[in-house]
């Protein structure tokens, strides 16, 4: 994080507004997920509170079809901006297809003001690409993205997706060495692979001294 940053303050990309946000005077960041803000919190979350005490981030997120399960997060210093997308892009390469085109027409505004963006999926790799240009790109890689339950189609896809991302990213962050390994067989430059592991959220999970 801190030699992205180094990039991020020294490196403007053509076609961005402006350095820095005009409300907050902070790099404008991307933080592009793959789960929905009303998730039980997980690493996006920590990411985007983490990374607002420095940057002015905008959290680019889907927007889950099943309400019912999701909670009311705290936006936490940070802006949400849900994409909408076609149901079906885990049993359908075709359907995950057309969804990264009409996910990239609705990022294309974020991403072209930002000075870095950072993407937690393979998946989002599609929404970001034609707009990255030469920002600072993070990929962090939180989960094994093609081991899930999903269409052989699709997996080849993201496969694809993941093997263009990690070549282009500036660094990729791995939650374990396993994860580390797995995006070093498909080429992302040892020197720009980090490991930084999942933390412990004290206030959700409060230690019960027996």
């Amino acid at each position: 994080w801190p030699a992205a940053r180094r990039r991020t303050v020294t490196a403007w990309p053509p076609g961005a507004s402006s350095r820095q946000s005009d409300a907050t005077l902070k790099p404008r960041l991307a933080l592009v997920s793959h789960v929905d803000w009303g998730h039980v919190r997980q690493r996006p979350h920590h990411l985007a509170a983490g990374l607002a005490a420095r940057y002015d981030v905008t959290v680019i997120a889907p927007l889950a079809r099943r309400r019912s399960s999701l909670v009311a997060q705290p936006a936490r210093g940070a802006r949400i901006v849900h994409v909408l997308r076609v149901p079906g892009s885990y049993r359908s390469a075709a359907v995950a297809g057309i969804n990264a085109t009409i996910a990239r027409w609705q990022c294309a505004p974020r991403i072209r003001t930002a000075t870095a963006v950072v993407v937690t999926s393979p998946e989002l790799w599609p929404w970001v690409a034609a707009d990255a240009g030469r920002r600072v790109l993070v990929y962090d890689c939180m989960d094994a993205a093609l081991a899930f339950d999903q269409d052989e189609g699709v997996r080849q896809l993201k496969a694809r997706w993941e093997r263009e991302l990690v070549a282009r990213a500036d660094v990729t962050v791995c939650s374990s060495d396993e994860l580390a390994a797995r995006m070093r067989s498909r080429g992302a430059p040892a020197e720009r692979l980090r490991v930084i592991p999942n933390g412990w959220d004290p206030d959700a999970f409060p230690v019960q001294h027996s």
